[in-house]
């Protein structure tokens, strides 16, 4: 009977003698489960939107290699069951949230891992500026990159995609946080950027798409009056009419060649007389205008050619001639272009008036009843009406000879 109490008792020291061998490697909690402990990577409970995350679960103590494993996500299925290894590839905010793992083996489970709480934050944001925007052609447009207050940042340029980098070029030039494009002449982009550096987080989110837009500029005509016919002798106001915006200084050219002393927006010329009754033209006029403020031009007005109708001419007969005193002259005027003219002849001189008609559709005519040795001389006659043109060239002179 005593031989049975001493088993159970050496029964019972071997059981003491095993768990406190167990116990002092620290391979098992201190009620002798396995637990888990999960770690993460990067060692940052803070991690950035699109950055690559590794979580991994160690089982200590139970003397097993060949666990399953078990994980608790914030949503399902982010991490592989049964994987000791959660590998997130580009975190999200949906990342967000409490990890935890535990090992399984046959029947026997680990304690659950302390919780890892994994907090993703978005990566800050790049801000675009452009000036100016919109542009007019041929100016300059500076685009400026920045990623809050950090100067640590470096920048990438994209333009109508945001995987199409922007390099230097003729026209573009990037100096730090700025890309500047010259000489744009239609609407340009969309533009973006986006901030690099070593440290964490190592790139910004892209900034929103700016697209360029260039406006026309403003195009100058060329109004004249009067309008219609212009006949030698008239004043022609040519006046530049630039639509939009103020305070235009007003350049002007004749034949293509600038005319320095005209700088107003509306100018005078004066057709002059050819005595010869040819038509033709005085120049093809064109304006443009420069002010100080944005549009600093004008696109230049088309040209304008002042073309020259000649006058009628005045004719003059005299019958008879030559005459003998006492006899009857007439001097008949007629001009055969137009109506409602009035005449007036001249003898010798452009100041002598000798005689002055009213106004007729037809010929009219100046008599000298009786003729005397001093009415010889040279006579002309010249027609004037109300409306354009006002005047007639005078006639060829004609000499009346008294006998």
């Amino acid at each position: 009977s005593l031989q049975p109490r001493l088993n159970v008792a050496s029964q019972i020291h071997t059981e003491w003698v095993l768990n406190t061998h167990i116990n002092s490697g620290h391979s098992e909690d201190d009620d002798g489960v396995a637990k888990a402990v999960l770690t993460i990577h990067p060692n940052s409970s803070q991690i950035f939107s699109g950055e690559s995350v590794t979580l991994r679960c160690d089982i200590q103590g139970g003397g097993v290699t060949d666990w399953e494993y078990r994980w608790l996500t914030p949503s399902p299925d982010q991490c592989p069951q049964k994987e000791h290894e959660c590998i997130i590839g580009a975190a999200e905010f949906s990342h967000s949230g409490d990890y935890s793992c535990l090992g399984s083996h046959q029947q026997q489970d680990s304690k659950w891992s302390d919780a890892v709480r994994l907090t993703v934050t978005p990566l800050p944001k790049a801000t675009l500026t452009v000036e100016p925007n919109p542009v007019f052609p041929g100016e300059t447009v500076t685009l400026m990159c920045s990623v809050g207050s950090d100067s640590s940042w470096s920048y990438k340029w994209y333009k109508d995609r945001n995987d199409n980098v922007v390099s230097q070029s003729v026209r573009h030039t990037i100096t730090g946080d700025t890309l500047t494009i010259s000489g744009s002449t239609v609407n340009e982009g969309p533009y973006w950027c986006q901030g690099k550096r070593e440290s964490r987080p190592t790139s910004s989110s892209i900034s929103d798409p700016v697209t360029i837009t260039v406006n026309a500029l403003p195009v100058a005509s060329v109004s004249v009056s009067p309008q219609g016919l212009l006949y030698s002798g008239e004043t022609v106001s040519l006046q530049c009419v630039i639509p939009d915006y103020t305070d235009w200084t007003y350049y002007w050219s004749r034949d293509n060649q600038y005319l320095p002393s005209q700088t107003s927006k509306v100018i005078n010329i004066t057709i002059p007389i050819t005595l010869t009754g040819q038509t033709g033209q005085t120049g093809q006029y064109r304006c443009e205008g420069l002010r100080t403020d944005r549009p600093q031009r004008s696109i230049p007005s088309d040209d304008i050619t002042i073309s020259v109708t000649a006058l009628a001419k005045a004719k003059l007969t005299v019958e008879p001639n030559p005459v003998f005193p006492g006899e009857t002259v007439t001097l008949t005027c007629s001009t055969r272009s137009y109506s409602s003219w009035n005449y007036q002849w001249y003898k010798d001189r452009n100041d002598n008036v000798v005689s002055q008609s009213g106004y007729s559709n037809i010929r009219v005519s100046h008599t000298i009843s009786r003729a005397a040795e001093s009415d010889q001389g040279r006579y002309w006659c010249e027609g004037n009406r109300v409306s354009r043109p006002t005047s007639s060239l005078p006639s060829d002179p004609v000499t009346l000879t008294v006998k």
